[in-house]
Parts: C-alpha cells; sequence; structure tokens
C-alpha cells in the first residue's frame, strides 16, 4: 500500500510562477517589436524559430543591449 501526499502550491509560488512567465512572454513579444522597428530580419526568424533566442535577446533590450 503507497501513501501519496498532495503537494499545494502556496499563492506565494504561483505569482512568483505566473510572473516568471509574463516576463518570459514579454520579453519575447519586445524582440519581435524591436526586430521589426530596427528592420532585424534574421535575428526576428532566428527568435521565432528558437524562442530561446528571442527571450535572452528580449531581456538585453530590457537592460539596453540591443544587438
Amino acid at each position: 500500500m503507497s501513501i501519496t501526499r498532495k503537494k499545494e502550491l502556496s499563492t506565494g509560488g504561483a505569482i512568483a510562477i505566473i510572473v516568471f512567465l509574463l516576463s518570459l512572454v514579454g520579453s519575447w513579444f519586445t524582440h519581435i517589436i524591436y526586430c521589426l522597428k530596427t528592420a532585424q530580419y534574421l535575428l526576428l526568424i532566428a527568435g521565432a524559430i528558437v524562442p530561446p533566442v528571442g527571450v535572452i535577446h528580449g531581456f538585453g533590450v530590457w537592460l539596453g543591449f540591443g544587438w
């Protein structure tokens, strides 16, 4: 007989996860808008095909490091 424990996520943990996911999506959209405004179409395509490229670039734009 196995005993399973139900792990519940606290409110603070849920908020942290939501904020983290929203920052990923927001930085990816920042990447798309930045690439369209600066006509960097190859970087736009790379960020659309491989989302981590877009997310990292979006965070870089937020921090002032535009490629």
